[in-house]
Parts: C-alpha cells; structure tokens; sequence
C-alpha cells in the first residue's frame, strides 16, 4: 500500500499553490429555518393542486376509446427503445 501525503490538508501551503478559502458554514438555525419555509411552500402548493383535473380525465377517456391509439408507428418506437434498452444494443 503506498501512502501520498497532501500539502493541501496542512497549515503551509507549498509555493505555486493557492490556498483554498473555504466560505463560513451556514448556522444550523438558518438552514432549518429555510428547511421549514420549503416545507410550507411545498405543503400550501399539495393543497392547492386539485387531486383530480377534469381535462385530463377527458382527454384520457377520448384516447382511450380511439382504436387508432396509440399508432403503430409510436409502439414500434417505444418498442425499439425497450429492445434496446433490456439488450443494452443499439438498433
């Protein structure tokens, strides 16, 4: 096993290197503090989402009952894509 020593990790930095300034760490009350504040807006933005969008609902019902849906050219392709990705070969 062979041991290389790092002039980084020590107080004397060898010339020709710059030293690395590091930035203070942020106090552990401002990042929970933000923490809680993201939080709170991913919480209000869950309640302000409708759990069920009607177009969507429609849209999907009228694709569903078109026999043409999806076309073979798109399962060919998603096909291929699949192929390709359990054989790990492209096409």
């Amino acid at each position: 096993m062979e041991v290389e020593f790092n002039a980084g990790l020590t107080g004397n930095t060898p010339v020709g290197q710059t030293p690395v300034r590091r930035e203070p760490a942020q106090s552990a009350a401002a990042a929970n503090a933000m923490s809680f504040d993201n939080t709170q807006a991913l919480e209000q933005t869950l309640k302000d989402t409708p759990t069920v969008r009607p177009e969507a609902v429609s849209r999907a019902a009228t694709l569903l009952s078109d026999p043409g849906y999806p076309s073979n050219e798109v399962l060919d392709r998603v096909a291929n894509v699949l192929s390709q990705n359990i054989t790990g070969e492209p096409s």
